[in-house]
């Protein structure tokens, strides 16, 4: 049993650094076939299981779908996984960084970023600050320092037609773009979410909800927003979290595949035994998606 949350083993990502002269080894006891690891440095890997040998903690590393082998992670950057997150880009404070050059990531993210909104899924430490890992349509576009994006806040904040303009402006879309022509009244009126930076929110107006340039709203006061500070306790167990539901998720789609077949099944005895092993195989998800 792990005394903590850090010693408990379970499949983790890293930012593999190590010195190029370390081994990847086929054994985690003793050094047989081994691998350089001059392709995988700062290349994202997964410690897929971790293993005490004489006092040293062992990692079977995979990196996409090829299984490595054994090394010992002293230098590697922890990737810690959480629920997803939407941002916006800060343009004006926006910046390139190392550590995507490192990964050879080099893309002009600020035309990739700008107007959209982005989902990070992770986070990193990178020489003593914070970088997310930034998704746009589930493809990674490198790690982005904290102070160049900007969180999506859930908010419930009440508003009147008081506090908008004669005229006011309102978007189908965050980037702003698709006006509204149509505006309706400004009944139970409330602020959904703050981008609190860009100054960007969503407001529900009767049934919809659309978005508007928060500068624009009369006697508004931007509430503090921040992101929590958490330990790394919390990273890791927010973490294993992730794990869990995306090995349940993986479950899932496959036990929704199996069931697909259940029309090129006959009604023999021995497809209907098959069909109920599976079932009791997958831990109840397939009489859930039943």
């Amino acid at each position: 049993m792990a005394d903590t949350l850090n010693d408990y083993k379970y499949s983790k990502q890293y930012i593999l650094i190590e010195d190029q002269d370390k081994k990847i080894s086929k054994s985690a006891y003793s050094e047989t076939e081994l691998e350089n690891i001059d392709d995988y440095i700062y290349a994202i890997i997964t410690s897929i299981t971790q293993k005490e040998v004489d006092g040293t903690l062992m990692h079977l590393i995979q990196y996409e779908d090829k299984e490595l082998g054994w090394i010992n992670l002293e230098d590697s950057i922890p990737v810690y996984r959480f629920k997803p997150i939407h941002f916006q880009v800060i343009e004006e404070n926006f910046q390139s960084n190392d550590l995507n050059q490192q990964m050879k990531i080099d893309k002009d993210f600020i035309s990739h970023f700008k107007g959209k909104l982005l989902t990070v899924k992770s986070q990193v430490m990178y020489r003593g600050e914070k970088y997310y890992s930034v998704f746009l349509k589930n493809k990674f576009h490198g790690f982005h320092h904290e102070n160049h994006l900007d969180p999506l806040f859930k908010v419930d904040i009440p508003l009147d037609e008081k506090n908008f303009s004669t005229d006011p402006e309102f978007y189908l879309i965050s980037n702003l773009t698709k006006p509204v022509k149509e505006i309706p009244n400004f009944n139970n009126a409330k602020l959904l979410s703050i981008f609190p930076n860009n100054k960007i929110g969503k407001i529900q107006l009767g049934k919809n909800a659309y978005w508007m340039n928060l500068s624009k709203l009369n006697n508004f006061e931007m509430p503090e927003l921040g992101l929590e500070s958490k330990s790394e306790e919390q990273l890791v167990l927010d973490d294993i979290l992730y794990g869990v539901d995306l090995e349940r998720n993986k479950s899932k789609e496959m036990v929704k595949s199996v069931l697909s077949a259940k029309d090129y099944l006959g009604n023999n005895k021995e497809n209907k035994q098959l069909m109920n092993e599976l079932k009791k195989g997958s831990n109840n998800d397939a009489n859930e998606l039943s």
